[in-house]
């Protein structure tokens, strides 16, 4: 009697089973394998393990491991939020070395991406934080330049945040504790926004004054009492500053600029202004009153400054 009832009718096809034969069995198996393992916080141990050998997976398939983007980055985001510093940092480096991997495929994550990199911005993290977003930079730039503006202020707040003054109170071979760790986020911060420099054009008028400012404060610098060590690396904070400015501007610049040539000879020069081929003023005047009223502690600092002009 069932036999006469109608049946509803489909257009679909009837589910297809994968089999061995198929290109992604191995891949699309190993990874359902490892995903479970992964959502069980039961298993926290194992988690590092298991996402490096997620990695090796999507590296050894390339571009083919995007259909299994959707299943693994939420997750992988999520994690990174809760999970302990050691693990967190596992996951930012294998974040960033897949971004590389990836490339444009990653735009629908890079909004989730930059949330956690403001939840952890002033986190230990941070130098692998600033290759992720270097890295994002590469694989993604239109999508990056959409965050730009909420990586400007970051950049802007951990420049204002450093306390540059309190560095000169250091008198050992190293800095004090609190300076160590300000003078390592200060240097990647600087190398971050040097090599991103073609991102940042559009901004220039917001972050040359801030690495003006910094310029200005490492200059005033007293270091009585300090060993030869510690002038010397805070020395190097002062060249690595001048060649951010440098890197942020030479498109601006490409003709000797006579104030540079002025530093020199000892000639007395107006710096130019609203030139073609010069820097602007407001670059080129606090530099030169920043080498005229504190002159430079080493040849190297002179040098980048003259460089810098």
């Amino acid at each position: 009697q069932y036999a006469m009832v109608a049946q509803p009718v489909s257009n679909l096809s009837p589910a297809k089973r994968m089999t061995p034969s198929e290109e992604n069995f191995y891949p699309t198996v190993s990874i359902q394998a490892l995903m479970r393992i992964f959502r069980d916080s039961t298993l926290t141990v194992h988690h590092g393990m298991v996402i490096q050998a997620i990695m090796f997976i999507f590296k050894s398939l390339g571009v083919r491991c995007v259909p299994f983007l959707g299943k693994v980055l939420p997750h992988m985001i999520l994690t990174i939020r809760d999970c302990p510093s050691n693990l967190k940092e596992s996951l930012f480096i294998q974040l960033s070395n897949l971004t590389l991997v990836v490339k444009a495929h990653l735009r629908i994550f890079v909004d989730d991406i930059f949330d956690i990199v403001e939840q952890f911005w002033d986190s230990r993290h941070l130098s692998i934080i600033l290759k992720l977003l270097s890295n994002i930079a590469i694989g993604v730039p239109d999508a990056f330049r959409q965050f730009v503006p909420r990586f400007i202020r970051r950049l802007l707040t951990s420049l204002d945040e450093l306390q540059v003054a309190d560095w000169s109170t250091a008198k050992q071979n190293l800095l004090p504790q609190n300076g160590r760790a300000e003078s390592e986020k200060l240097s990647h911060i600087l190398k971050s926004i040097s090599k991103l420099n073609s991102m940042l054009r559009e901004y220039l008028h917001i972050l040359i004054p801030a690495l003006l400012k910094l310029a200005d404060s490492l200059a005033s610098l007293s270091f009585n009492g300090a060993t030869t060590t510690t002038i010397s690396i805070l020395d190097g904070f002062s060249v690595l500053n001048c060649r951010t400015l440098s890197a942020l501007i030479e498109s601006q610049a490409p003709a000797p600029n006579p104030v540079a040539l002025a530093l020199f000879t000892g000639l007395s020069c107006t710096p130019p202004i609203n030139s073609e081929n010069g820097l602007p003023s407001r670059v080129v005047q606090p530099l030169v009153r920043i080498f005229r009223e504190t002159p430079p502690r080493s040849l190297a600092v002179g040098l980048s400054m003259v460089e810098t002009l």
